[in-house]
């Protein structure tokens, strides 16, 4: 999830994986996990959105406070975004279902370290960009082949998706 104002990703402060962890903004590092999400839309229509590197949920923490990670639950309504395309070239605004405040890279800066908070919800504003976001795919592969299956237990990841000049295959085969 990367900030269109800044080009920096949302990631957890210090990779942590504890719960309570605050939500920052840090320049891309390729393979960094806890620089990547998996955007899970649940029934309601919502969506959950999860580390990879600790499977903490991103949560919504209060006006103007960092977001933070907390166990996943799909029943806390500060736990549920809105994920709204806004003008064209893959552009998403992301909105908190308990307070309708939009995620947010504080101030716009483009420092390591800057807080995500929630903020006034203002995804539709041109001059925002700092509440505009690129959703960049890392594909999970699966197999269908049911004697490969049993090796590599159907899992296989690639990415970064579109790649420039290389890309990253991981699999839990061990």
């Amino acid at each position: 999830i990367q900030n269109k104002g800044s080009g920096n990703r949302i990631d957890v402060s210090g990779n942590s994986s504890g719960t309570g962890s605050s939500l920052i903004m840090w320049a891309p590092v390729e393979g960094d996990l806890s620089q990547h999400w998996v955007i899970k839309k649940l029934e309601n229509g919502y969506f959950q959105i999860i580390n990879r590197n600790s499977g903490l949920a991103m949560t919504g923490n209060g006006h103007a406070v960092n977001l933070i990670q907390t166990q996943p639950d799909a029943q806390n309504p500060a736990q549920l975004w809105k994920i709204t395309p806004v003008f064209t070239g893959g552009i998403y605004g992301i909105e908190n279902i308990k307070s309708g405040y939009s995620v947010n890279n504080s101030g716009g800066s483009t420092a390591n370290g800057t807080a995500v908070i929630e903020y006034d919800n203002n995804i539709f504003s041109q001059a925002k960009v700092n509440q505009h976001w690129y959703l960049e795919k890392v594909e999970i592969i699966t197999s269908t082949n049911p004697i490969q299956s049993q090796y590599f237990d159907s899992k296989i990841l690639v990415y970064p998706n579109p790649a420039k000049q290389t890309i990253t295959v991981q699999s839990n085969y061990q």
